[in-house]
């Protein structure tokens, strides 16, 4: 459904066969038991590491079932409180760049857009724009828009900031 993870998926196993190894892919939709199910049968057909795109709400104690002596990698997302190697972007390092790129372009009323999901990327990105602005005396409590994860919601949110009597000069999107 992300165009992204494909791509992610060919880097990976290009680079895996360049090292000699043959990939197994699963796909878990975003889905906690699907992935235990997966994760579950890679053990049981000996797989030799796992690079892993947690699905949302995994938490450290959902990879206990994983052997501490496995290679694992954290691919894309973090989960809170797990020691395992990860291998991504930096969301909130990101996003106060981005932030402080229209604070230099003279934006002094910066909005907020994302997605409502609470998950260490949008969590990150709204940290690091509330921080930012905070920082500077910029933060306006009335410029965050939280919204269902659907683009029609995305186009009422800019339309709504946009019609506002002191509407934002500039919109950081988080997604």
């Amino acid at each position: 459904k992300n165009p992204f993870f494909s791509e992610l998926a060919v880097g990976i196993e290009d680079s895996l066969y360049k090292l000699g190894l043959t990939p197994i892919l699963a796909n878990t939709n975003d889905d906690l038991d699907r992935q235990n199910q997966v994760l579950r049968s890679m053990l049981e057909n000996g797989v030799q590491g796992i690079i892993l795109s947690p699905a949302r709400g995994t938490e450290g104690r959902h990879l206990d079932l994983l052997p501490p002596a496995l290679p694992v990698i954290l691919a894309m997302r973090r989960i809170p409180g797990c020691e395992r190697p990860y291998l991504g972007q930096d969301n909130f390092n990101g996003a106060r760049k981005a932030v402080e790129h229209l604070i230099a372009l003279g934006h002094t009323r910066i909005a907020f857009a994302a997605c409502e999901r609470e998950d260490g990327d949008h969590r990150d990105r709204f940290e690091a724009y509330c921080s930012t602005l905070e920082a500077r005396g910029l933060l306006s409590p009335d410029l965050i828009g939280r919204i269902p994860p659907h683009r029609l919601d995305g186009e009422k949110l800019i339309r709504n900031l946009m019609g506002m009597p002191n509407r934002p000069t500039a919109v950081f999107i988080a997604d």
